[in-house]
């Protein structure tokens, strides 16, 4: 049944949905098979077994968390795609890691002479966020503090030195990307020192802060953006269902 039809069901529901309640669970995909053995399921769920196994034996391994996001995704797409007419299948789970399910990352605005650096993310194939203009800042390396994660990523990605970070608020994103939750801790960056590079990452700009509300932003982005610039700090939590916001939250704390 395909996935559109599946999800206006009340009672059928799709693979990519029960993959999602699945992780939810905890568990992870171990195989997936058909009646026979010429088939993509066994192909595909090959790879996966394989890059399961290569996880389990790695545990400290600099580039397991890199693995664990390339198989999540090679996932959602198959059963969301790859899958979509083929019929019948079983499906093999077991006891997972929840927190491969989970994304810890920081959210940067560096900021000087009543301007924002933003990147326009029109660089890299199947972005989550391609299109839109962002802030800088990325996932946590092992052992990180979130000032260390924020101070790395805004020079791999800008090339320049920030000087001063404050913190100003947290934000929770539910099964945002790829059935995951993602945790950004969101900081304003001045005093900086150093050139703009290329970024892989996209395009970058120096925005006046007057004209940030015209970029193609997510729409949770515009409502925290002016928090900012609020004294205190602030937790919130935005939900979005195919890109689209559906619900959010916060608190204020002074």
């Amino acid at each position: 049944m395909p996935p559109d039809l599946a999800q206006s069901q009340t009672e059928i529901h799709s693979e990519k949905w029960l993959l999602k309640t699945t992780w939810e669970a905890g568990l992870e995909v171990e195989y997936v098979v058909r009646a026979s053995h010429d088939d993509w399921d066994t192909y595909e769920a090959g790879n996966w077994y394989g890059l399961s196994r290569w996880i389990e034996e790695n545990p400290e391994h600099p580039e397991r968390q890199e693995v664990i996001d390339f198989l999540h995704e090679s996932q959602v797409e198959y059963f969301t795609y790859g899958r979509e007419y083929f019929g019948w299948g079983c499906i093999y789970w077991r006891p997972g890691d929840r927190l491969s399910a989970m994304k810890l990352a920081t959210l940067c605005y560096l900021r000087q002479n009543g301007k924002t650096l933003m990147v326009h993310r029109i660089k890299k194939p199947n972005d989550v966020h391609e299109g839109k203009w962002n802030g800088l800042g990325g996932k946590f390396e092992e052992g990180e503090t979130p000032e260390e994660c924020a101070r790395r990523e805004i020079y791999e990605e800008s090339g320049l030195r920030v000087r001063k970070l404050t913190l100003k608020g947290f934000l929770t994103f539910p099964l945002f990307a790829y059935d995951e939750d993602w945790y950004a801790f969101v900081f304003v960056g001045t005093e900086l020192e150093g050139s703009l590079i290329e970024s892989p990452e996209g395009i970058l700009e120096w925005i006046d802060d007057r004209k940030l509300m015209e970029l193609n932003l997510w729409v949770g982005d515009r409502i925290f953006l002016p928090w900012l610039d609020r004294p205190g700090f602030f937790s919130g939590k935005f939900v979005y269902q195919n890109g689209e916001l559906v619900e959010h939250s916060a608190v204020h704390y002074d």
